[in-house]
Parts: structure tokens; C-alpha cells; sequence
């Protein structure tokens, strides 16, 4: 790999980084479990950085063709790839605080939009 092709690689990854938004949690009060947010407000606020443009080659949502190897798959591998991380994308698309059904329920918006 030339040195130019290896520093774009980098501007790229480190675009996708700087344009993921943080997603807030309140600290839940001693003995509760955290809220959980909707699937809606994680795509918006985690996935759509990446998933609304195609950012380091996210598939678009909504972009059926883009969509349908994925899909092809079954939810659960989409879901397990989501989770764990593929390609550029991070675990969790890089929502630390983002629960896995949080998770699920943004890739369960996106799949639906995409079918």
C-alpha cells in the first residue's frame, strides 16, 4: 500500500470518527436500570452519521441494492455484524453506551427502510 493511499485511508477513518455524534445517557438513579432509548433515536443519533451517506462505505439506508447481500444473510448475522463491528464500522457503530437491543432496534429501522 503507497503512503498516499494509506493517509487517505486515515483521513477517511478519522472523518467517520470526528462525525459520530456522542449519544447521551443519564446516569440512572442507584438501583435502577438505564432507560432504554428507541431504535429511533439511536439510528438518529449513532447510525445516521455513516448509514444516511455511505460514510467509509456504510451501506445507505433505504439503498435496496446496497442492502440486499446484507439482508440475504438474516437479521441475526446483520444484528451479530452490528453488534461486533465489520469492516470500518466499530461495535456498536461506536456507541459505547448504546445497549444491544438498542442496537438491534436501530439495525431492525434500518433493515425495514432497506428491504
Amino acid at each position: 500500500m503507497s503512503n498516499e493511499v494509506a493517509v487517505n485511508k486515515i483521513a477517511l477513518l478519522l472523518t467517520a470518527l470526528l462525525a459520530m455524534p456522542v449519544v447521551a445517557s443519564a446516569a440512572p438513579a442507584a438501583g435502577q436500570a438505564p432507560a432504554q432509548r428507541s431504535g429511533a433515536v439511536i439510528l438518529k443519533a449513532a447510525c445516521a452519521s455513516c448509514h444516511d451517506n455511505g460514510l467509509m462505505g456504510a451501506p445507505v439506508t433505504g439503498n435496496k441494492k446496497q442492502w440486499a447481500a446484507r439482508l440475504a444473510q438474516g437479521n441475526a448475522v446483520v444484528h451479530r455484524n452490528a453488534l461486533n463491528g465489520i469492516r470500518a464500522m466499530p461495535p456498536k457503530g461506536g456507541c459505547r453506551s448504546c445497549s444491544n437491543e438498542e442496537i438491534k432496534a436501530a439495525v431492525d429501522i434500518m433493515i425495514a427502510r432497506s428491504k
